[in-house]
């Protein structure tokens, strides 16, 4: 976009003529032909380019303007913001946005071929997420630097969005509810060991838990929150990966949306609660979990800001 006689505002070039659009998309389909739904998923790239081009198409033809005549005031542009003459709408061609050739189902709900590619902090093992033969999606590894792949989970059902690796290098945590309840439990499971079940490292039902983290120094524990003890609220646990004993750490006194963990001791010393009344948001901090929490500054409503990290 450039300035021209429009004044201080931008003129926009014209758009592209649909009578030079609607045969580029017809020799777009001849290119792309119609496939089984299993070369579509294989094949995201080329039905991406159908779909970019079936939008800027349709965008085009909805938003075309031919003028009448020109406003000598806008030297033949037309200029962002105000009219410079009549115009007329072109009709959208029959079809355009009806066939079901241009974005197939799969491509925008369907499974992703690999997905979500992490390391194990020995770097010694690849996960990643990948539909199993059924077509639900789980956990895969592999061995860095070999080609054997492995189911790690056997979720049948919901598939598994979210995982990561335990600091242990072995264990694998990922999030699943149960038939669609969203409260997502905690699940582990060992990766090194071929046919390894599955543990609920959160059995607690209609609990819902959130806010996993892990810490290198403290490889057999994780902090999770989770609702038990109030359903409206998120209080902090610590769990042991071996025996999924669950001891409560910290306790949400009922405004506190997020924590801090600092990660030298692997302690929660900061919290972000929020102000019902003026929507401010506090930042509170403690130097231990012995010691008392104290307000250390308040951003107001429309600000934004938070902890970063604790130098020690």
């Amino acid at each position: 976009m450039t300035l021209s006689a429009c004044g201080t505002m931008r003129c926009m070039p014209p758009l592209l003529d649909v009578s030079t659009m609607w045969p580029r998309m017809q020799a777009l389909t001849k290119v792309f032909p119609e496939a089984p739904k299993e070369n579509w998923a294989r094949s995201k790239l080329s039905a991406a380019k159908i779909s970019i081009a079936a939008l800027a198409a349709a965008a085009n033809v909805a938003h075309h303007r031919r003028s009448s005549h020109r406003d000598a005031n806008c030297g033949g542009t037309r200029s962002l913001g105000r009219s410079c003459g009549r115009v007329s709408m072109q009709a959208v061609p029959h079809g355009l946005t009806t066939d079901s050739r241009i974005i197939p189902r799969d491509i925008l709900f369907g499974n992703p071929e690999y997905a979500s590619p992490s390391l194990s902090p020995d770097a010694q093992l690849l996960a990643y997420l990948k539909p199993s033969d059924t077509g639900v999606l789980n956990v895969w590894v592999r061995t860095v630097g070999a080609t054997d792949d492995r189911q790690v989970t056997n979720d049948g059902y919901r598939g598994i969005r979210f995982y990561t690796w335990a600091e242990d290098s072995e264990t694998l945590l990922y999030l699943q509810d149960s038939g669609g309840d969203e409260n997502f439990h905690v699940w582990g499971i060992n990766a090194v060991t071929a046919g390894s079940v599955a543990k609920d490292l959160t059995p607690y039902k209609g609990v819902k838990a959130q806010n996993l983290s892990t810490n290198k120094r403290y490889p057999n524990t994780i902090f999770v929150g989770m609702n038990k003890r109030n359903p409206q609220l998120f209080d902090m646990y610590r769990v042991d990966l071996q025996t999924a004993e669950a001891t409560l750490d910290t306790e949400n006194p009922g405004d506190v949306l997020g924590w801090h963990i600092e990660d030298e001791t692997f302690t929660i010393r900061g919290a972000a609660a929020s102000n019902p009344v003026d929507s401010s948001q506090i930042i509170r901090v403690r130097d231990s979990s012995d010691d008392e929490w104290r307000e250390l500054t308040t951003f107001p409503y429309g600000e934004e800001g938070g902890l970063v990290s604790f130098s020690k």
